[in-house]
């Protein structure tokens, strides 16, 4: 048996877990600490809102901050880990659902979703042990999370074209989308499962590579 496996499950970085913690205090603070009262306040700083602004912070983390904080040598953060900072900000979702008054639907669908997200980014970190691609990552990360909605906008705004459905190319909107059960339609859906298919397939790859090392070394 290969010492390889036998090589323990790397762990979070101590700056990962602390940035996790400083973001999510930083959010209910400002969500509930700060926020108004009134249901129809129009910024996310209204308690009612908290919820919406937690997992919002939560997708931010993941996607845009966990690859730039994960190690870049080859002990990269497994999947577990990734759930790992998901069950550890079990507490603050708990807290910004109650405030907000939220179903169990939105939690469960805003959950499963972060959970997708959070199982891309272990495979995206497998895939990309030495850093080469993270660049071609944040050009997509924000031509889809930013681009793609200001380009709906622009469009609606000024062409009169409706073309919302550029905005579910952009995980942030689908998460805000999730989060409000009432106003999911199935033009979310597809792009939550793309994000899970892509994930599985990205876990899968170095799996399968490491497969047909071992057969060659066997013959």
């Amino acid at each position: 048996m290969s010492a390889e496996s036998h090589a323990p499950i790397p762990l979070l970085p101590t700056r990962v877990l602390v940035s996790w913690a400083a973001l999510l205090a930083a959010a209910l603070a400002i969500a509930i600490g700060l926020g108004a009262e009134g249901v129809d306040y129009p910024t996310p700083f209204a308690v009612a809102h908290a919820f919406r602004l937690l997992v919002g912070a939560e997708l931010f983390f993941l996607l845009v901050l966990a690859p730039l904080l994960a190690p870049s040598d080859h002990a990269q953060p497994g999947l577990l880990n990734m759930l790992l900072l998901l069950c550890l900000g079990a507490p603050a979702i708990v807290v910004a659902a109650w405030v907000s008054d939220c179903d169990l639907s939105q939690v469960v669908a805003s959950q499963a979703y972060l959970a997708a997200a959070a199982l891309f980014v272990a495979g995206f970190l497998r895939v990309d042990r030495d850093r080469r691609l993270l660049g071609w990552y944040w050009l997509a990360l924000g031509a889809l999370g930013a681009g793609a909605p200001f380009v709906a906008f622009i469009a609606e705004d000024l062409l009169r074209a409706r073309v919302e459905w550029l905005c579910a190319a952009s995980p942030f909107w689908v998460a805000d989308r999730l989060c409000r059960v009432e106003q999911f339609a199935w033009e979310w859906a597809a792009p939550a499962a793309a994000l899970l298919l892509l994930a599985a397939a990205l876990l899968a790859f170095p799996f399968r590579a490491r497969l047909r090392t071992d057969a060659l070394r066997g013959r």
